[in-house]
């Protein structure tokens, strides 16, 4: 009787122990999965081109193609096309993704999050109407003139001086907006990233209405910001850039957006 019913523990215990086995397992293999497949979120505040060129299409699309080309599976890359304040937003509650094609100047409190190398050069053109012809100086060259400003942007040293009185702003949700103003006189001047400024204008047919100035607002590098990024994330992003001098889909890009729109690679 006690011999059966120590064959029944030991059978139970056996039992248990199988199971506790087969749990065990599932969780690891389910660990391993997120890990190999880990969903990274990918903003871009930028909706025009050559960032965005249409449905699902543009730079930022074929940019995070080739980063999940490149991870194999190991991270899935998502890119999520918001309004600058909601990916602000984001960042403040404490979101975990990655920014593309900023510059830590233009971040709320930067030194919180992990930054790229440089991935291309631009610079912020200064665009008024043909007939205004701004050559842009620094402040001074402004007095007076309106500003047409994006929700959202800072613009440096204009907006400090715009709280003096020197000049005035009057914002729009996005660059396109402020073109089409700039067509209907509505604003004197905009700022805005040379490399968008000049596909809207070729888009629009604008060319011989407005004006470039020669000497830019600023001139900065892009990079891709990491915001409480995973183990391993920043070493991958790293090795991806590291790599794409040798990689031709990237020299197609080069081509299809950043020649054409006077945008520099800092990795050729």
């Amino acid at each position: 009787m006690y011999a059966a019913a120590g064959h029944d523990a030991g059978q139970r215990s056996r039992i248990y122990a199988g199971l506790a086995a087969a749990v065990v397992l599932a969780l690891c293999l389910g660990l391993s999965v997120r890990a190999a497949a880990g969903p990274v979120v990918v903003w871009s505040y930028y909706d025009s081109p050559p960032f965005v060129t249409g449905e699902s299409t543009g730079l930022a699309y074929d940019f995070v193609e080739m980063l999940n080309a490149a991870g194999g599976g190991r991270y899935v890359f998502t890119l999520k096309v918001v309004p600058r304040k909601r990916v602000d937003c984001a960042l403040e509650q404490g979101g975990s993704g990655l920014v593309l094609f900023v510059n830590p100047a233009w971040m709320n409190r930067p030194e919180r999050y992990r930054w790229s190398s440089p991935l291309m050069h631009d610079r912020n053109g200064v665009l008024s109407g043909a007939a205004l012809r701004l050559d842009y100086s620094g402040v001074e060259s402004v007095r007076g003139l309106i500003l047409g400003g994006v929700y959202g942007r800072r613009y440096q040293q204009l907006d400090e001086a715009v709280e003096r009185g020197v000049l005035r702003r009057e914002d729009a949700p996005s660059v396109y907006q402020n073109v089409q103003k700039l067509a209907g006189g509505r604003v004197d001047f905009i700022i805005a990233p040379e490399s968008v400024l000049r596909c809207l204008v070729r888009e629009l047919g604008l060319s011989d209405r407005v004006y470039f100035s020669p000497r830019p607002h600023a001139a900065y590098t892009r990079h891709i910001m990491l915001a409480a990024p995973e183990a391993g994330l920043e070493e991958f992003i790293e090795q991806f850039i590291a790599g794409l001098p040798r990689n031709p889909r990237w020299k197609e890009l080069h081509r299809l957006y950043l020649d054409r729109c006077g945008m520099r690679p800092a990795v050729p």
